[in-house]
């Protein structure tokens, strides 16, 4: 049996329960289906909320992204893999599909490498401490 795999993003409007139809369609049908959602709309928000706001970096190529600290680190979870990650397993669950939502740091499924702090520097010089990271993401299994 295959995986389908999808993503979804996770900015401002885009709802993270959207595509629970039809994960529950393909599931019903014995599909096995891994949903990656972002969060990215949902961990700004709790940044700003809790008096640390995203701040971002733009490299020499015009890419943006978020200069990661140890306070946002701690807010990307709360975001990915709390609230987005656990609406979007409520969801499933509610629609009777057998759902799990894990992150990236469960089993290090998800690892990524630090960004040179030569490409950091040329950016924006952050400090030795700060890594940065263009978005995360958290998992949403399900079966029927």
């Amino acid at each position: 049996m295959s995986t389908i795999v999808i993503k979804l993003g996770g900015g401002e409007g885009i709802d993270p329960t959207s595509a629970t139809r039809e994960i529950t369609t393909l599931a019903r049908a014995g599909q096995r289906v891994v949903l990656v959602h972002g969060g990215s709309h949902e961990t700004n928000t709790l940044s700003a909320a809790l008096g640390h706001p995203p701040r971002t970096i733009t490299s020499p190529g015009g890419q943006q992204s978020r200069r990661t600290d140890r306070r946002t680190l701690e807010t990307f979870m709360m975001a990915y893999c709390g609230k987005v990650n656990k609406t979007v397993v409520e969801s499933l669950r509610s629609a009777g599909v057998d759902a799990v939502g894990l992150s990236g740091l469960d089993a290090g499924i998800w690892i990524g490498a630090r960004k040179t702090p030569s490409a950091q520097s040329r950016a924006a010089a952050p400090s030795s401490s700060a890594t940065t990271c263009p978005g995360g993401s958290s998992r949403s299994m399900a079966r029927s």
